[in-house]
């Protein structure tokens, strides 16, 4: 079955809603998120210990959700917090290209088309 705006138009109301409650917790993470550069957690095969792995990645996703907050609901904050996490992802930038994580992190097209997804910016 496709989607309309028959059978989405409905919902808008309750999604604005929801969306203008929840910023600006996604702004706080957002900023955390640039500020500290949490990593997951990348769980070996038995016998080894877990460690820190993934930073760049995941801030992608976070970047992507605040690119899909409409514009009327854009306020300082999140400039600010849209600015935060582009920057971080700028200084990570190894020429047009980015790891999973940014320590020492293997430059792939993979992780790089993620980011690019969120960055939009080739070029640099």
């Amino acid at each position: 079955m496709l989607l309309t705006t028959d059978h989405v138009a409905p919902a808008l109301p309750a999604v604005t809603e929801a969306l203008q409650r929840e910023l600006p917790a996604l702004l706080a993470l957002a900023r955390q998120a640039a500020a500290t550069l949490p990593t997951m957690t990348a769980l070996p095969p038995p016998g080894e210990e877990p460690y820190a792995y993934g930073d760049l990645v995941p801030l992608s996703f976070v970047l992507l959700a605040l690119e899909a907050v409409p514009a009327a609901l854009r306020g300082p904050d999140w400039w600010v917090a849209r600015a935060e996490l582009r920057q971080v992802l700028a200084e990570h930038r190894q020429q047009s290209l980015w790891a999973f994580h940014s320590a020492g992190g293997l430059v792939t097209s993979v992780d790089s088309a993620f980011i690019l997804r969120a960055v939009g910016d080739v070029a640099g």
